[in-house]
């Protein structure tokens, strides 16, 4: 344990003037499959890390063939892509934080972690942690999970993410959402549990719900997706951000620009012209913002 003077020394060590704190991006993306989540936090990636720093891609199910599209293919430079593996679990992710922190090796370079996707990884381990308790009760049923699974995730997988998140570089999670019925209204939210989510949110710069949406001019055959990330809170969707100056519901690039902006600290203090009040956006589709 340490002794005060060891205490008081290390308080100065830390003690930094709070425009030197160098910014990390905590961000949730989440969405329906196929509406462009992983190409897009592989963008915000590309843009805030360091060009002498790597992008890990922690792959949950092959999302990086997206890449191989020959439009895409720019966003691999720099990437190193790690194959999530279900039997070793979570701690995966711990073991990549704890070698990010202490710099080794090839970890002492990244700049970047991307989770894709996060909700499978605790999916996985829920089915994991049931298992486990099934073999100490061969009665149970392995494929239902109960109470006390929900309540072991939650703190396996919250523990993971405190380790994770204390590695000093930006992190982007890419997740399912979870639709939930509320007083007959449905609430999308971040695939998580209620209570993880909550718990996972809580010292996020971001949660952004992406969508994708078709302009009735495109063709069917070749079609212009106009992609938008809601990032404030509505009745109906669950969103967040701690990025000033942002309308309830943004267009992807404008986003891409606000966030670099954020990270190298030119980010400005005006409020956008085309923001729509929160509660005048809750039933408009597009919020009614013109599409490009």
């Amino acid at each position: 344990m340490a002794t005060k003077e060891q205490m008081y020394q290390n308080l100065l060590d830390s003690m930094q003037e709070l425009s030197d704190v160098q910014k990390r991006l905590r961000a949730i993306l989440y969405g329906m499959s196929g509406a462009g989540k992983t190409i897009f936090a592989m963008m915000i990636a590309q843009a805030i890390t360091p060009a002498d720093q790597i992008i890990l891609y922690i792959d949950f199910s092959e999302g990086f063939f997206v890449f191989q599209n020959p439009e895409w293919k720019h966003l691999t430079r720099r990437v190193k892509r790690i194959q999530y593996n279900t039997s070793e679990g979570l701690s995966q992710l711990e073991a990549i934080s704890y070698a990010v922190q202490a710099k080794t090796g090839i970890f002492a370079n990244v700049g970047c972690i991307i989770l894709d996707e996060g909700t499978s990884m605790a999916d996985a381990d829920l089915r994991l942690v049931r298992a486990m308790n099934v073999a100490r009760n061969p009665v149970l049923d392995p494929d239902v999970a109960e109470g006390p699974d929900y309540i072991a995730e939650q703190n396996r997988f919250s523990k993971t993410f405190n380790v994770l998140m204390g590695a000093p570089v930006h992190h982007i999670i890419v997740c399912h959402p979870r639709v939930d019925k509320v007083n007959n209204l449905a609430i999308t939210d971040i695939g998580f549990s209620p209570k993880l989510g909550a718990i996972l949110k809580r010292d996020l710069h971001l949660v952004g719900h992406f969508t994708a949406d078709l302009p009735s001019a495109s063709g069917l055959e070749d079609p212009v997706y106009t992609r938008w990330v809601q990032v404030h809170p509505t009745r109906t969707i669950e969103a967040k951000t701690r990025i000033t100056g942002l309308p309830v519901k943004i267009e992807a690039s404008k986003l891409l620009t606000a966030i670099t902006e954020f990270i190298n600290g030119s980010r400005g203090e005006e409020e956008p012209k085309e923001t729509l009040p929160i509660e005048q956006a809750e039933d408009v589709s597009d919020f009614a913002i013109t599409v490009e």
